[in-house]
């Protein structure tokens, strides 16, 4: 990659185990995919792979020949040692923006597609005191072809929720409808007073996989001290650090384009909600609550966020 500063961090962790049955194959297509896109429309991409608590029996990532290169994307693997039994996801991630040199960081994970808007969106990028969020949509087929793959989409992570589209409606249908019928609900709740206010809250902002694409200039991410990294696990800390920035007077914008989320099988069951996911959803209703009851919020940073005088090793490619 030429030598300048790069416009865009994209920082994702992970290692080199099963999560998802397929982990280096969703990882390895995400590179590709998104290292030719970065290319294609000239955008200086800095990519942050975190391999945090790599598993001694496995190799590590930095000996993989997976990593694309090219004149616009350049890749930098910080290994971070400790634990095989303890993988976090936010702390890792932490250490990945704490370091990266890009304009705006992309917090994301390892088998996500950005379409071909959202490298001409990151081109135009002049706004340094928001953050973007995007729509996810669960495909089901990875081939070349960007329209071929969201008609398999079986998943929409919108503002709002996550809904499941029918077998009996195409993609192509049932997206503008979804996309149509989301500010009436909105607006109907808000007229009759249904579900409480942090409710109605989560659902005035794009909460829902913010894991997936939280974007915004580097200041910010600074400002806000990164992501909560004491949780008891991952599960809606994404969604207290947009709380924390909306608390803290940061706009949030949703994008008018969707991204794309290679499917797998999850770490967390939405569905069958273990004990530490049902407190992690308490806690995210309690901290609005006190937003909108107090106008304040609790600090929920962490210290030295990121571990910035550690010393990690690190591999450019």
């Amino acid at each position: 990659m030429t030598t300048s500063k790069p416009k865009l961090s994209i920082v994702l962790c992970g290692r080199n185990d099963t999560y998802g049955d397929d982990f280096l194959n969703r990882l390895e297509t995400s590179l590709a995919w998104n290292a030719q896109k970065a290319e294609q429309h000239k955008v200086t991409t800095e990519l942050i792979m975190v391999e945090y608590h790599p598993l001694p029996d496995k190799e590590n990532l930095t000996s993989l020949s997976i990593w694309p290169r090219n004149p616009f994307w350049s890749t930098r693997i910080i290994t971070v040692p400790g634990d095989a039994n303890e993988f976090r996801e936010f702390p890792a991630k932490n250490i990945g923006i704490r370091r990266a040199t890009g304009d705006y960081i992309l917090a994301s994970n390892a088998d996500m597609l950005f379409p071909d808007a959202f490298f001409q969106f990151a081109n135009s990028l002049s706004d340094e005191s928001a953050i973007y969020r995007a729509d996810r949509l669960n495909i089901h087929r990875r081939t070349n072809a960007e329209d071929e793959m969201l008609t398999t989409t079986s998943e929409y992570c919108v503002q709002g929720g996550m809904y499941h589209r029918p077998a009996w409606i195409s993609h192509e249908l049932y997206y503008p409808l979804l996309k149509a019928y989301l500010p009436l609900r909105r607006l109907l709740y808000k007229t009759l007073k249904l579900r409480t206010a942090s409710e109605r809250f989560l659902l005035n902002h794009h909460f829902v996989a913010a894991g997936d694409f939280t974007l915004a200039h580097q200041s910010v991410w600074h400002a806000l001290d990164g992501y909560w990294e004491d949780s008891i696990i991952s599960t809606h800390v994404d969604s207290l650090f947009l709380l924390k920035a909306i608390g803290s007077g940061y706009e949030v914008k949703n994008v008018d384009f969707p991204t794309m989320h290679q499917h797998h099988d999850r770490r967390h069951d939405f569905s069958n909600q273990s004990p530490e996911m049902k407190l992690m959803w308490t806690i995210l209703h309690r901290e609005i609550e006190q937003y909108l009851n107090q106008n304040a919020l609790n600090p929920l940073s962490t210290p030295n966020w990121g571990n910035p005088k550690e010393n990690y090793a690190t591999t450019d490619l």
